[in-house]
């Protein structure tokens, strides 16, 4: 199954998935958390065409059509906003469809996909919707607190509420709204954990959390 590009290896096995989804899959994910979103539903639909009753695969569509990061949602503009919706709704419900074919924490993570989608046509402003997620997020989180790709998109979603906003420059702290404590709290733990140093995901976030904060060189472990 040749590919032109080096992912590396990280690997977060799903279910359902035959030995080529998952590896369409992995790819997917590792796309994710570098956010070539679009790059990651191309990958995410292979593993699905490997392998139809892999639900993670919709789990994945869903969650890379959203916001990032680096592109929250008052960045899309509204035929762009419409069609990621469109496309993270359908993969939602699809998810949601497999939930007996998921072990408990795929479970969790679908279940909290309507928090981040709650509707299939867009708003104005949907920054609600971020925080509903990330309360959704903090409840699979402390279900599944060992859990590396659940402490990552925990971490996501509370980074998303404050888009490089996470830190006060001038005055040296934290911003009043935004969670930059607790995500780095979750960051942290789970670096030190064994395979933290190694997680895409895991070492992306922490490079954009720390790199405007009054500790910039934290980030640097992480890069």
């Amino acid at each position: 199954m040749a590919y032109p590009y080096d992912l590396g290896l990280h690997s977060r096995p799903v279910s359902g998935a035959s030995a080529g989804a998952q590896v369409w899959f992995d790819r997917g994910l590792n796309w994710t958390y570098g956010y070539n979103h679009e790059e990651a539903i191309v990958c995410y639909r292979r593993a699905l065409d490997e392998a139809p009753d892999c639900t993670m695969a919709h789990w994945g569509i869903a969650y890379a059509a959203g916001p990032n990061y680096n592109m929250p949602w008052s960045l899309f503009d509204a035929r762009t906003k419409a069609k990621a919706l469109s496309l993270a709704w359908d993969a939602t419900q699809a998810a949601l469809a497999g939930l007996d074919n998921v072990s408990p924490v795929e479970a969790a993570l679908i279940r909290a996909l309507p928090a981040r989608y709650p509707q299939a046509t867009p708003i104005e402003d949907q920054s609600g919707w971020d925080r509903d997620f990330a309360d959704a997020m903090r409840q699979v989180h402390a279900a599944f607190p060992d859990d590396a790709e659940v402490a990552t998109i925990f971490a996501e979603a509370l980074m998303n509420l404050s888009p490089w906003k996470m830190w006060d420059i001038d005055a040296g702290g934290v911003p009043r709204q935004a969670e930059t404590l607790e995500c780095q709290r979750v960051l942290e733990r789970h670096l030190a954990r064994p395979g933290g140093m190694s997680h895409p995901g895991l070492l992306h976030l922490y490079i954009h959390l720390m790199e405007m904060s009054p500790e910039p060189e934290k980030a640097l472990k992480a890069a």
